[in-house]
């Protein structure tokens, strides 16, 4: 979209690492979590994301690349904030992805289903979600004075990366010069990496299937869920949906999934749970939970803080070690609520990827945001970020080895 020159690089990653991306070419080579990234809408047609300093434009292609080829673990690194347009389709992606290989990781993959189907409509564009063993795509296109074209996706019984990662993407005579304007289609070729569909639905260039349109923006929409971390267990019905609808569907699935409390559990019953005790308790609630998966935590910095006392009185700043604290203890209300881990002690075994970003002052409430990233009988390892008014001010991987009690306490 931007034509920008750009090398990239997919790299195994651990089980339940997840989709990361890496700027190598900006300072400390910062990483952009794909579960955590927020979309943005700078750059029309396309589906681009940012998390912290990073943006990636254009996304789609290669999420859609990544879902056909099931890759759920890997780094993607990149020294530019778009990844290669190639021919306008995913199959050069997902080819060298299947060329390399791809390893069978003995970890159980995630599911996502809707609790019930959700329907969203736009300016004459709906797309459903309705609860489903498998995923599925059914999707209705047509445009102006031309033909309308339906195609079905199952990837029980179709073949990706024949049937829709070969499909180019396409736009209409009467944008063209609208993107131009915008300094946008920099790298865009007709007939090599881009349609361009007149007003009878026609193209100069010859397709590669006769309903490409629509098996691309399948393409689009595979990509576009997969910022989920994981296609989700659903038939999806599409007429005429696009990337501002398929990412409302994400963010609709998306809050199914953050579990929200209401009401929060507050600090007596979080501290029945954990050992800690006055002045080192540091979560006031926990407000959203998926159990054995994910919590979110809150703290309210106030002047009292006992810390503060000591810590640049006349300019108190919360030490940043007390936010990674705030953050196992988080990790700890959300791994002590599995039964056989109740009366296990946790013991940091230790900390990567650890940044401090911006300072938290009397009056912030931070939220505390934590991820099991895996779990094991005697070991955990968590990934937590921890914001003020959206804004990260820590963030960090730690590992925690789970020990029994030591004071014998045996379960009721």
């Amino acid at each position: 979209m931007l034509g920008m020159t750009v090398n990239m690089t997919l790299s195994p990653a651990d089980p339940d690492h997840g989709i990361v991306f890496q700027r190598p070419d900006l300072e400390g080579s910062p990483t952009l979590s794909l579960t955590k990234a927020r979309r943005i809408t700078e750059i029309p047609h396309c589906t681009s994301i940012e998390e912290g300093e990073i943006k990636i434009y254009g996304v789609e292609h290669l999420l859609s690349a990544l879902a056909g080829c099931q890759i759920d673990n890997v780094i993607v690194q990149l020294d530019a904030s778009e990844p290669p347009a190639f021919d306008g389709s995913a199959v050069p992606i997902a080819k060298a992805i299947r060329q390399a290989g791809i390893l069978e990781q003995d970890t159980e993959r995630r599911q996502l289903r809707p609790e019930s189907p959700i329907i969203l409509t736009e300016q004459g564009a709906q797309i459903i979600a309705q609860p489903a063993e498998t995923f599925r795509i059914s999707f209705l296109f047509d445009y102006p004075d031309g033909p309308t074209q339906y195609a079905e996706f199952d990837p029980q019984t179709d073949d990706y990366a024949t049937e829709i990662a070969c499909a180019r993407t396409f736009c209409f005579e009467h944008e063209v010069e609208a993107l131009r304007s915008m300094g946008l289609g920099k790298g865009a070729t007709e007939g090599q990496n881009v349609l361009v569909v007149n007003r009878s639905g026609e193209t100069e260039s010859e397709l590669r299937y006769p309903d490409e349109l629509v098996r691309h923006k399948i393409l689009d929409l595979i990509g576009d869920l997969y910022l989920l971390g994981r296609l989700p267990q659903a038939h999806i019905t599409c007429v005429r949906s696009g990337h501002t609808l398929n990412t409302r569907l994400v963010e609709t699935l998306r809050e199914q999934l953050r579990c929200r409390l209401d009401p929060p559990v507050g600090a007596i019953e979080i501290y029945d749970l954990l050992e800690h005790r006055y002045p080192f308790c540091m979560v006031d609630r926990i407000v959203e939970l998926e159990e054995g998966k994910r919590a979110v935590g809150i703290k309210n910095v106030t002047f009292n803080e006992q810390f503060f006392q000591g810590h640049f009185p006349g300019r108190p700043i919360m030490p940043a070690v007390l936010q990674l604290e705030a953050l196992a203890q988080t990790a700890g209300y959300l791994v002590k609520r599995i039964p056989e881990n109740r009366y296990k002690l946790g013991y940091f075994a230790a900390m990567d990827n650890v940044r401090f970003r911006t300072p938290v002052v009397p009056g912030d409430q931070l939220r505390l945001e934590v991820e099991v990233l895996r779990l094991r009988s005697k070991f955990v390892r968590i990934r937590g970020v921890a914001t003020v008014d959206g804004q990260i001010t820590t963030e960090a991987e730690f590992s925690v080895f789970l020990g029994e009690d030591r004071t014998g306490t045996e379960s009721a």
